[in-house]
């Protein structure tokens, strides 16, 4: 396509040529997986209708504005959410919360009103682009190995008595019936009990959950976005096809005693108890509470006086928790290695610390140390507890980034206000769903610069200050080579408007003053054809 203008040639003589152009797309749209889009596919289904180009003249600047719509209808890049959440006892009193928090996450939009800013699952009819969701649930500890040799989590043992694994998983689905229906039954209060075998369930999750990735098929351009809700502490481990918690009746002696706890028997389950008949509000620690929480009130049936003995059962502090946290450490590593680079791990600590602070979980030791409170060197850094475990949950998030221009956290850690913790839950997430840029590879005509491209009439920016005019993205150009960059959101479904705007600047031979001269008074500048810019290349998710 060719244009002529007037150019005045003399020394002083300048010919600006600006074009703003919409996208002229003689191009193929190259998406997912290499898939070439022409507007004779099924699924692209591009048409270009291209308006007649305005042309201007502003002093010696030539400005060409030719606007085009473009057909669009981009194969998405589908997104699975892969939900494993701690129903363990500590959730008991703020399920209902994380529900709530659950429910939202997992509530699609249309596709049509998907909004870059604030991304939700689009769950389509098409395998290929719709998202889906997967939940696991678990909790509980099978038996207890008390180890009777000194500090040592290993050589002898004795069993003892605890609860039952469960372990429960939904289908890989996009239905939201059976979403609802998973999160009725299984994410409830009645539900959470017992304790916290984190790195055995994240095992079993991600078995069932590859087994239902490859059974559905059109994997290879997903996004997986892995959520983990815990209550951090990890105290569960996979030993003998069992899911077993280890602890050291050393342990629990120095524990017990610290409390007030001295005298020691084996109860009929086979665990360590230890028990005095002071009453243990009048000690040093009047904080203890009776009821299982910290002790048991007990009474001897023939005894006519009717003496109290308090009892200090197994408490969950006596674990060995250097060594589940380092577990979670190489699982995360692990897990990302699974899930590969298309991908985000989200992980949320809801810290209740006035359930870790009760004796008979970790008492003082879960903020003092165990070193300072209870004479019990971890064999480690001797941290409190809740540092321990804060800093494994962190390695376990996928490390933080900017998204929408704005830092982004992909761990959660909260201990006050469990509202506050679901909606940062919802924020990491939400953010961990922005999908991959459309990327657009281009050349431009030769001498052309690009100034400025807008989409929809939104103005690529890199830093967004107006969201009703600017649009998060690049534009970067290397001689004739153009990269765009933009969310797949900003193009609709319909019809979208492209406006680019390119200028081409042709400058005078440089002469000496004394060479100048002033063109006769009957001088016409000669017609100067340049070729009209425009944009040639593919764009692909």
């Amino acid at each position: 396509m060719k244009k002529k203008g007037n150019d005045r040639r003399h020394p002083n003589g300048l010919l600006s040529l600006l074009a703003t152009l919409g996208l002229l797309f003689p191009m193929l749209l190259n998406l997912v997986g290499g898939i070439v889009v022409t507007a004779t596919t099924s699924i692209g289904n591009v048409s270009t209708t291209t308006t007649a180009p305005k042309v201007t003249q502003e002093g010696c600047a030539i400005k060409i504005e030719t606007t085009e719509e473009v057909a669009w209808a981009l194969p998405r890049q589908p997104i699975d959410l892969v939900i494993l959440q701690d129903t363990s006892g500590s959730f008991r009193n703020t399920i209902d919360n994380i529900k709530t928090a659950l429910t939202k996450l997992t509530t699609a939009v249309p596709a049509e009103k998907y909004d870059y800013n604030k991304p939700k699952l689009v769950f389509t009819n098409d395998p290929k682009t719709t998202d889906r969701v997967m939940i696991g649930t678990y909790q509980g500890i099978d038996k207890q190995y008390i180890y009777t040799g000194g500090s040592s989590f290993s050589g002898n043992y004795v069993l003892a008595n605890d609860g039952k694994y469960d372990f429960d998983f939904s289908e890989l689905t996009n239905d939201p019936g059976k979403i609802k229906t998973f999160l009725d039954n299984e994410v409830t209060k009645e539900a959470a009990a017992g304790g916290t075998p984190t790195v055995p369930a994240i095992d079993d999750f991600m078995k069932q959950y590859q087994v239902a990735k490859a059974a559905a098929g059109n994997n290879d351009n997903r996004k997986t976005v892995f959520l983990l809700i815990t209550d951090g502490v990890a105290n569960g481990v996979r030993k003998d096809n069992q899911i077993v918690i280890e602890k050291t009746k050393e342990r629990i002696k120095k524990i017990a005693n610290y409390y007030g706890f001295t005298q020691e028997i084996v109860n009929e389950f086979g665990g360590y108890e230890y028990y005095t008949t002071l009453n243990p509000k009048l000690g040093n620690h009047k904080e203890l509470r009776e009821g299982g929480w910290d002790y048991s009130v007990r009474y001897d049936p023939y005894d006519p006086y009717r003496t109290p003995y308090y009892f200090f059962t197994l408490p969950e502090g006596a674990q060995d928790y250097i060594t589940r946290s380092q577990e979670l450490v190489d699982r995360g590593n692990k897990l990302k290695q699974e899930l590969g680079s298309n991908s985000e791990v989200v992980i949320g600590f809801w810290e209740d610390i006035a359930n870790f602070r009760v004796a008979q979980q970790y008492g003082d030791g879960y903020e003092g140390g165990y070193l300072n409170k209870y004479g019990i060197d971890d064999g480690a850094t001797n941290a409190p507890v809740r540092n321990v475990f804060h800093d494994a949950l962190h390695t376990m998030a996928s490390p933080d980034k900017v998204v929408n221009g704005k830092n982004v956290s992909f761990y959660v850690d909260e201990q006050k206000d469990v509202d506050l913790f679901a909606q940062k839950v919802l924020d990491s997430v939400t953010a961990a769903m922005v999908r991959e840029n459309v990327n657009g590879e281009f050349e431009v005509t030769e001498g052309y610069k690009v100034e400025s491209v807008t989409i929809n009439g939104k103005k690529v920016v890199e830093t967004v200050k107006d969201d009703t005019k600017e649009i998060p993205g690049t534009v970067k150009q290397e001689g004739r080579k153009v990269t765009i960059s933009v969310p797949e959101s900003v193009f609709n479904p319909g019809n979208n408007k492209f406006d680019y705007e390119l200028k081409r600047t042709e400058e005078a031979e440089n002469l000496d003053e004394a060479d100048e001269t002033e063109p006769p008074a009957n001088y016409t500048p000669p017609k100067v054809e340049r070729e009209v810019g425009q944009l040639v290349g593919t764009f692909k998710v």
